[in-house]
């Protein structure tokens, strides 16, 4: 008899937890008829000597109890399907229900700007400087101004690039791109009097810097002894090449980056001149005369330039937003009282307060450039090497 109750319970012991009417009388009855070797009369338990056999039954109804929800923690709420442990019976049940582990990657964001500041004979002069934000020590959300530094400089490959001005005794300006770490960095200072400025030409700026190319705005003295106004797309090793003829100027034409470029044009010419200009939320390809190209420019030439926040949500943390641009954790936005703020951002709510950046009159952004662990270090490291420090 007893093999054959032992065999009843372990079947019932091994079927889906407790189906119908769950841990039942009947179920009861046949436990404390094992516990007390003689069936158990009708009505309740009475007196004394029914509180050993009742302990008995309650630590093994907490047993079961606990297995029942076990296995059924395994099952698809529907029922439909069959039950899995998913879990070590030592697993604390603490464990299913812990909060998420909050971010720990870092990220920093470093902006070029250029300030014109006036223009004559000579064409437009122009000034610029790079400011790095990135967190403080290992928080991930907690920001800081960590470099403003005089001069262009430019992330590409492992190192990084001054995209310098080389002025002339008589204030025309020409760009050329030096290398400022690694094992072939030069000093700028020496590396400047060895680039000739052809006599055509009056200015170079910059309008876009990232990756490896830049979109330069020139003014050149053409065969009249007018000034022509021209936009190009340069490698960054075609910036500061010997030239001699303003229409053989060293440029990238728009079809080698995005090959069916010439479908968006009626003509079908090939775009020898254009450029990458920003507009609010982008950096867009453009004709020498501000009209957008209506192409989608690759990650070749613009990396990490979707914004990963509504206009609404970032009109919501920062109203009066003119331009912005997002990547990880950080939000970047030019607003309409002369600054850039930046701050960390988590499910479209701010999380950190915002770092401030003024800008001058006319002071506009040319390079947004992104860097994440275990660059960002490295990053702060250069920038205050550069005369960068911590403001």
């Amino acid at each position: 008899m007893d093999d054959a109750f032992d065999k009843e319970l372990k079947d019932q012991l091994s079927r889906d937890p407790f189906p119908r009417r769950g841990f039942d009388a009947r179920l009861r009855r046949r436990i404390l008829e094992r516990i007390d070797g003689k069936p158990e009369r009708s009505g309740r338990f009475r007196g004394s000597s029914r509180m050993v056999p009742a302990y008995a039954l309650s630590a093994f109804v907490v047993l079961l109890f606990g297995m029942g929800l076990w296995v059924w923690n395994g099952q698809h709420q529907g029922g439909t399907q069959e039950a899995k442990i998913q879990a070590p019976a030592s697993a604390p049940l603490a464990e299913t229900t812990a909060a998420p582990a909050l971010p720990t990657t870092r990220y920093a964001l470093l902006i070029g700007l250029r300030e014109d500041t006036g223009s004559g004979a000579t064409g437009t002069v122009s000034r610029y400087r790079t400011v790095l934000i990135a967190p403080q020590g290992s928080d991930p959300d907690r920001l800081e101004l960590a470099a403003d530094v005089a001069g262009l400089y430019m992330p590409y490959g492992q190192n990084f690039w001054e995209i310098a001005v080389n002025e002339t005794a008589d204030g025309r300006q020409a760009l050329q791109a030096i290398q400022a770490t690694g094992r072939k960095s030069v000093r700028a200072d020496t590396a400047l009097t060895g680039a000739s400025i052809p006599d055509y030409l009056l200015n170079e700026r910059v309008v876009y810097a990232g990756n490896r190319y830049l979109s330069i705005r020139s003014e050149v003295r053409d065969a009249r002894g007018g000034i022509a106004d021209n936009l190009w797309v340069k490698d960054i090793a075609q910036l500061g090449a010997a030239r001699n003829d303003p229409a053989a100027e060293p440029h990238v034409a728009l079809e080698e980056l995005v090959p069916n470029a010439g479908n968006a044009d009626p003509s079908g010419k090939r775009h020898e001149q254009w450029g990458i200009s920003r507009i609010p939320g982008q950096w867009a390809a453009q004709t020498p005369g501000g009209d957008l190209l209506g192409v989608e420019l690759p990650t070749e030439a613009v990396q990490h330039d979707q914004l990963t926040l509504s206009w609404e949500q970032i009109q919501r943390l920062e109203p009066g937003s003119l331009d912005a641009f997002t990547y990880g954790n950080m939000l970047g936005v030019v607003t309409n009282v002369g600054g850039i703020r930046v701050r960390t951002v988590r499910d479209g709510e701010s999380v950190s307060d915002p770092v401030t950046v003024p800008l001058a009159k006319g002071e506009t952004v040319v390079m947004i450039q992104w860097a994440q662990d275990p660059y960002v270090d490295r990053w702060i490291e250069a920038m205050r090497s550069f005369g960068g420090q911590q403001p």
